[in-house]
């Protein structure tokens, strides 16, 4: 905008910047010639202040899908030189996350087609312990912290993603699976693939049929939950994404939304894990181990972990090479510890019967969100006061504009838009785009206006599924920043619209976006009041110690958080560094997993999230991260944060009060070694022992 001759200047800009991107995806001179067009267009706009034309912007941007579409072998060339850049890492052994923001250059790489049994992970952690390396293993990448980093063996664990077979099925058990002859009586039933459904299909009860399945620990959750309906049998939640592994979902406390819905690690019931650490249990401590009758290595011990009543009678249990551990402390500890104590081989998991949920959106403002968030009056089923729209719906979410509907309109409005999304199971259903679009329509104020937001976010919605849209809405967000606020407002009034969905619930749960579209960090804040005398907000003294010191329900905390992200976010916006997406909020029920971000309380999640490629993304995310952390006393969560995790004064002990000692404790067993120690551990005050002992004498 400084320049005199500004208009020359961006035209050769935006065409050497058309240039460039369609090199980069092979889309060949008329996709160039139409992005140059749209950057100087809506460069031309933002330099004189002015808003560009939402619709002057989607016609662009449909030529240049179109020009891409017509390109698409030259397309499908580039992704392949992509694949084999991506190969020559691997011979390299290197390894990245989704974002690219977390890059691991270990010692020892082991790809998916070299890690496909237990035996395999034994040999590495062998490997590992007798040259004193590390080992971490990692799933699809889609944590943003380096929880999963190590200098020692990496291992890769897509390989790992069979389910337990039924005999006769033609394919191999996967190694040590649990047999439904060696659970205790009175356990649900343990469905493998191949056995026959212990309820007739036709009898559609979700919430009451459920049932028990193990899958090794590389299955994706789409993968998984595909695999699960042939079998009539799905999970009973799910985070918004599909694309991570079940092991990733469950050591990292990944959540979906329900307030008597866990996090996804509390629907586990047995696990296989790998470990370099010989585990005893503490003194006093209530146990069960049936020792392994011959295992095959001495310092790579398998186990078995369950709580101390847990699904396999140690009566009925026999093992060549896995020893069983029933033990609260162990099971617990293990279940949610990012990789900190060995390699998770395979789970099982409660499940329940395949069911359909329909997903009803309604745009609302976030003064009427709170009204409908305050306590009831306590009853003896409902003894926290809990509200009633929590209460009455299977999962409850909202969407929250980090920007005022209309801060510099007229009227001035500094209102912020919300979305309520419920989700309720229904009978099965059978649905298409239109009937989704119809059902959004019903009982809106005004059918032209969300029409119109519809229609205006087309850029975002409509191709979705293209991820060229997501690097144009990069490059129109950061060249015209004066539209950010209201691209996001459009964005989220759409979600009234494009959220009103029925379908099969892994569809439904699933958000939709490309994989690397957007990313996020996240938080967790109480929900209910902590009894204890000194609790006050502002610290992490909100947070109770105990289900006993949990007392009733209350969103001040969370709105705290709310109100901490919409001021830095004005703060952060005069400086030119823009929120580019809505948040989310999700709730979630209290979990007895120490270092679980909801142990303790009832939990309000809120998502920061943003729009891939936008500028200074991971600075605004770790700018507020700290401050909810500060001001609000909120828990990061293990894999959606960006480096806003530090042990410095004795950070860790603060927000897990009472747990992370007993976590610890267990941590120490299995890691006795070291095997599993990495940086994020040790900046955490978490590696278990004395990481550094020696360095002075």
């Amino acid at each position: 905008r400084g320049l005199k001759n500004w208009a020359p200047a961006l035209a050769a800009t935006a065409a050497a910047m058309g240039n460039a991107i369609g090199r980069m995806i092979g889309c060949g001179q008329e996709y160039e010639s139409i992005i140059a067009d749209l950057i100087k267009y809506v460069g031309e706009k933002e330099s004189r202040g002015t808003m560009p034309d939402l619709k002057q912007v989607q016609k662009l941007a449909r030529r240049a899908l179109m020009a891409r579409r017509a390109a698409d072998g030259k397309i499908r060339r580039s992704k392949a030189t992509l694949d084999k850049t991506r190969q020559r890492g691997e011979q390299r052994g290197e390894w990245s996350n989704v974002l690219g923001n977390v890059k691991i250059n270990p010692r020892v790489l082991h790809t998916s087609a070299e890690v496909t049994t237990l035996q395999s992970l034994v040999a590495i952690t062998e490997q590992a312990v007798a040259s004193g390396a590390g080992v971490h293993a990692v799933g699809s990448g889609h944590s943003y912290s380096t929880c999963q980093s190590t200098d020692g063996h990496l291992i890769e664990t897509h390989g790992l993603s069979r389910l337990a077979q039924a005999p006769g099925t033609g394919s191999a058990p996967i190694s040590a699976q649990l047999e439904p002859g060696q659970l205790r009586a009175g356990t649900l039933p343990l469905v493998r693939q191949g056995d026959t459904t212990p309820w007739p299909r036709q009898d559609y009860r979700p919430t009451e049929h459920l049932a028990l399945v193990e899958a090794e620990s590389g299955v994706t959750i789409l993968a998984l939950a595909q695999a699960l309906e042939s079998m009539d049998l799905a999970l009973t939640n799910m985070g918004g994404a599909s694309w991570q592994t079940l092991a990733g979902y469950v050591s990292t406390s990944t959540h979906g939304s329900g307030i008597g819905l866990g996090p996804i690690c509390d629907g586990v019931r047995s696990l296989v894990l790998v470990s370099s650490g010989a585990w005893a249990p503490s003194a006093g401590a209530r146990s069960r181990i049936v020792r392994a009758t011959a295992p095959s290595s001495s310092t790579a011990h398998v186990y078995r972990i369950e709580p101390y009543n847990g699904i396999t009678d140690p009566a009925r249990y026999s093992s060549a090479e896995v020893t069983l551990v029933q033990s609260d402390e162990a099971f617990r500890a293990v279940v949610c510890s990012f990789g900190s104590m060995g390699v998770i081989y395979s789970l099982v998991m409660e499940v329940m019967q395949f069911y359909y949920v329909r997903a009803v959106a309604t745009q609302i403002t976030w003064s009427e969100a709170l009204a409908e968030l305050q306590p009831v009056p306590p009853t003896r089923t409902n003894p926290h006061g809990v509200p009633a729209l929590l209460t009455d719906h299977r999962n409850v979410q909202y969407f929250w504009s980090p920007y005022p509907e209309d801060p510099y309109g007229p009227d001035g409005s500094k209102e912020h838009l919300a979305v309520r999304l419920v989700v309720d199971i229904v009978p099965k259903v059978e649905t298409s785009f239109i009937a989704n679009v119809i059902t959004g329509l019903q009982g809106q104020e005004s059918v032209a206006r969300v029409l119109f937001d519809l229609i205006a976010t087309d850029l975002y919605f409509a191709v979705a599924d293209e991820q060229i849209i997501y690097e144009v809405s990069a490059l129109i967000m950061d060249m015209c920043p004066h539209a950010v606020p209201m691209l996001v407002n459009s964005a989220l009034k759409s979600q009234a619209l494009v959220g009103n969905r029925s379908g099969k619930w892994y569809e439904v749960y699933n958000l939709g976006t490309a994989e690397n579209a957007g990313f996020a960090s996240e938080f967790a804040f109480p929900l209910q009041r902590n009894k204890a005398p000194d609790a006050k907000l502002g610290s992490y003294k909100v947070w109770p110690k105990s289900e006993a010191q949990a007392g009733g329900w209350t969103v001040e905390h969370l709105n705290a958080g709310v109100q901490s992200f919409a001021r830095n976010t004005e703060a952060l916006r005069r400086d030119g560094q823009l929120a580019t997406s809505p948040l989310g909020i999700r709730f979630v029920a209290r979990s007895d997993k120490p270092l679980s971000m909801m142990h303790g309380s009832l939990t309000g999640m809120i998502e920061l999230d943003m729009a891939y490629g936008t500028f200074a993304y991971e600075e605004i995310l770790r700018v507020q991260g700290w401050a909810l952390m500060r001001d609000v006393g909120a828990r990061f969560h293990w894999g959606l944060n960006f480096n806003n995790s530090s042990g410095a004064g004795n950070l860790i002990g603060l927000m897990y009060p009472g747990t992370r000692d007993k976590w610890l404790a267990e941590m120490r067993k299995f890691n006795a070694r070291n095997t599993y120690t990495n940086d994020f551990l040790v900046l955490l005050g978490l590696s278990g022992t004395n990481y550094l002992a020696g360095i002075n004498k």
